[in-house]
């Protein structure tokens, strides 16, 4: 019996009673392209879950009254607001995204369902062409987005973080064009030179045995800072073949054509 088992070890109750929301304001009030937006928790007693954080975002469209013609909002509108989202513990970097509205795109075109892209409409989330994010009848808006959508370490570390400061930096794009695409005719004409360029980067990697790797890659033609074409959308770019290399090893080992 249980009762009379006197050297049985003490049970504790670890259970979480209740989650709370706490706002966190940015040091400065000004947030035109190019700013840096930093967003501070300088109280190590309070106990942070950034797995279910969320970035707040709230604004208003103006219209030109001069202007001719309509434009939409780009799917992932919010996530081009900003060129770089970082994320520091005691002052040490533990993750950064850059080009959030370009990554996070990839990242919820092959792999939300149904549901999170359901969930995901009020952070801007709206692959459908159908679909819209909202706006009010005064061209206010708002959003939820998800620390996990923008930040890997968001959506991997479950526990919460204590005794420990913390601060999100968010630094704005230099210009508002990817977030929207307009339906106006243009006409003026030049002539232009295309050109493919590319991104050198620089990979940290181990040998590791049973580990799954994937490359991602994705093309854009015309698109960055366009008034007329989709930012979050990608192209096929008529590729025949593609290899990767690491060291003296080539992936895929055969051609794929």
């Amino acid at each position: 019996m249980d009762t009379l088992d006197i050297f049985q070890g003490l049970q504790f109750n670890e259970a979480i009673t209740k989650k709370q929301l706490h706002t966190y304001y940015p040091r400065v009030s000004n947030f035109k392209t190019s700013d840096e937006i930093r967003i501070s928790i300088q109280h190590q007693d309070v106990y942070t879950l950034p797995s279910e954080s969320f970035i707040y975002i709230e604004g208003k469209f103006k219209h030109d009254a001069a202007g001719t013609g309509t434009c939409e909002l780009t799917n992932n509108a919010y996530a081009f607001l900003f060129d770089q989202i970082r994320y520091e513990i005691n002052g040490v970097e533990v993750d950064r995204c850059t080009k959030p509205g370009i990554t996070s795109s990839i990242k919820g075109y092959i792999s939300y369902g149904d549901n999170e892209t359901k969930f995901l409409e009020m952070a801007g989330w709206c692959p459908n062409s159908k679909t819209q994010p909202t706006i009010s009848l005064n061209n206010k808006f708002n959003a939820y987005i998800p620390l996990k959508f923008f930040l890997g370490f968001a959506e991997d570390y479950k526990k919460i973080i204590i005794n420990a400061s913390q601060e999100l930096i968010l630094l704005r794009s230099g210009n508002d064009l990817n977030c929207y695409h307009s339906y106006v005719i243009v006409t003026f004409q030049t002539a232009r030179k295309d050109s493919l360029t590319a991104d050198a980067s620089k990979f940290d990697h181990a040998s590791l045995t049973n580990l799954k790797l994937h490359l991602i890659v994705t093309f854009q033609t015309a698109r960055k800072d366009s008034l007329t074409a989709d930012a979050s959308k990608f192209d096929h770019a008529s590729l025949t073949n593609l290899k990767l290399y690491l060291n003296a090893d080539s992936f895929p080992h055969e051609s794929p054509d």
